[in-house]
């Protein structure tokens, strides 16, 4: 077994923002590496760019990174208020998400105004044309 550093994006920071995080794991390659940490809590499973980067590391600093990750408040943290109250200052760790632009479909009622205003032009013409 090989030792990896992976950053990945994670979430449960604010609405539409991201933190990236390391995490240390043992793998045979850097692929299943990915793979483990894509499905860890905190990680944006669903997101194509969660994983960040995955380097191969020596086991001390697996070892020295396991141990920072413990301490990590944000790993420490079991819900909302817990941690607002000890991630002081990771506002400024994280990202703004960022998302496609979607088009809009057009309105169903924009169409339905424009057909309502044809209707209404045929009828003119039609009351018109009687009368002559």
């Amino acid at each position: 077994m090989k030792y990896w550093k992976v950053d990945a994006k994670c979430g449960h920071v604010r609405k539409s923002k991201y933190i990236i995080k390391t995490f240390h794991v043992q793998a045979a390659n850097g692929s299943e590496a990915a793979d483990i940490v894509r499905w860890k809590p905190r990680v944006k499973h669903h997101d194509k760019s969660a994983i960040q980067k995955v380097t191969e590391i020596t086991k001390e600093e697996y070892e020295s990174g396991l141990r920072f990750q413990l301490n990590d408040p944000y790993f420490k943290s079991h819900s909302v208020q817990d941690q607002r109250a000890q991630c002081i200052g990771i506002e400024y760790e994280t990202f703004y998400e960022e998302k496609p632009e979607l088009y809009k479909k057009k309105s169903h009622a924009k169409r339905h105004l424009i057909q309502k205003q044809l209707d209404n032009e045929w009828k003119k013409e039609r009351s018109t044309e009687a009368y002559e």
